[in-house]
């Protein structure tokens, strides 16, 4: 401790854990369930457990099932419906993140092929807390579906 994490003062683990089942396989069409946790695990006690108050967290990022083949306009693409983030780039080093979406229950499609690249497309629903106008000092907020 001290002297770990990428500055020398992080004394965490992330990590992704992803399990996958074939569900469904004929004529060149497939279908997977896909689960995938992520966390954060603390590594300034040895008995740190899964918990929002301490330093380590457990969430389901993904519960989806992805389908190859069902789509006649796009054979090689992946479609999916459940809870799933579209792909994230990110360089951990220094921080940096772009294309980021949201893990919310919907639809897309990924690895359309469009000319010379591909295309992801999703259509995702989000809870989220609406501050009032005056949320700095008041602290009031709706829970709302979008």
């Amino acid at each position: 401790i001290g002297s770990l994490g990428r500055f020398g003062n992080e004394y965490t683990s992330w990590f992704d854990l992803q399990l996958k089942q074939k569900v469904y396989d004929q004529d060149g069409k497939t279908a997977h369930a896909v689960v995938m946790l992520d966390g954060n695990v603390g590594e300034q006690y040895n008995n740190a457990v899964f918990d929002k108050d301490t330093e380590s967290n457990l969430q389901f990022s993904d519960i989806y099932l992805t389908t190859k083949g069902f789509l006649n306009f796009a054979p090689d693409a992946d479609f999916w419906v459940g809870k799933h983030y579209l792909p994230k780039y990110e360089i951990q080093m220094l921080d940096w993140k772009s294309v980021r979406t949201e893990s919310g229950a919907g639809l897309g499609i990924e690895n359309w092929k469009m000319g010379p690249g591909k295309f992801n497309v999703a259509v995702v629903r989000q809870d989220l807390n609406a501050r009032a106008l005056d949320y700095d000092t008041s602290g009031n907020s709706l829970q709302i579906n979008t």
